[in-house]
């Protein structure tokens, strides 16, 4: 009887299934440009066959189990999708780090820096969502160019006396006792701002051709 399986979906546990199969659904098909495992999809076509079914009541009881296996084998690959972002993260920071260590303004900032790395490791670890996690890893990089701007302003500003270090773009020049730097302005920038897609390095010819389209720029 009809009526009675709709009073069993709204009296017991079936609705609570029912909601968290669609609910799964949802958050499958945010990341399903990047899923191709062939058991996750499987498992996502049983579970819509049952709530897109207008008389799902029979096979209800099914849901419990496909949304716990579907569950362990998304996480499962999202974990590994997140392992290698997480380490471009730290990677990031430690390089952001570095460069700030050489300067004697370096509690003035080291707290802000750290803060927005942690808050993106924060985001990396609560997302259900693979599209999410790879913006993170794009978002980590313009994180670390924007605090080497601020350190690069941070020494304009100040005029200061630098350690001694000799990358790209310096110019030291002495200045009595002390190694007042005569520098010129740096600017950061993204090698993803300057080459459009993906490059594919195969030989010399394709070298100079990437150097060709960064000259251009």
């Amino acid at each position: 009887d009809n009526s009675n399986d709709v009073k069993k979906f709204f009296g017991g546990k079936q609705k609570e299934y029912f909601d968290n199969a669609v609910e799964k659904i949802k958050i499958y098909n945010k990341s399903q440009t990047f899923v191709l495992n062939k058991e996750v999809k499987d498992l996502v076509k049983q579970i819509q066959n049952i709530i897109e079914n207008p008389k799902p009541y029979s096979d209800i009881y099914k849901l419990p189990n496909l949304i716990n296996e579907f569950v362990n084998k998304f996480n499962q690959l999202l974990e590994a999708e997140c392992k290698p972002i997480k380490e471009t993260i730290e990677s990031d920071y430690e390089e952001v780090k570095k460069e700030l260590n050489k300067y004697e303004f370096k509690p003035e900032l080291f707290d802000t820096f750290k803060n927005r790395f942690e808050h993106l490791l924060n985001r990396l670890n609560q997302t259900n969502n693979f599209q999410e996690a790879v913006a993170i890893k794009e978002e980590s990089k313009r994180i670390k160019l924007n605090c080497f701007n601020e350190i690069a302003e941070e020494i304009e500003k100040r005029n200061i006396i630098e350690p001694p270090r000799s990358p790209e773009g310096m110019s030291k020049t002495p200045t009595g006792n002390g190694q007042k730097v005569k520098y010129k302005k740096i600017v950061n920038i993204s090698i993803a701002d300057i080459i459009n897609g993906v490059k594919s390095i195969e030989n010399e010819d394709d070298i100079k051709h990437v150097l060709d389209e960064i000259e251009n720029k």
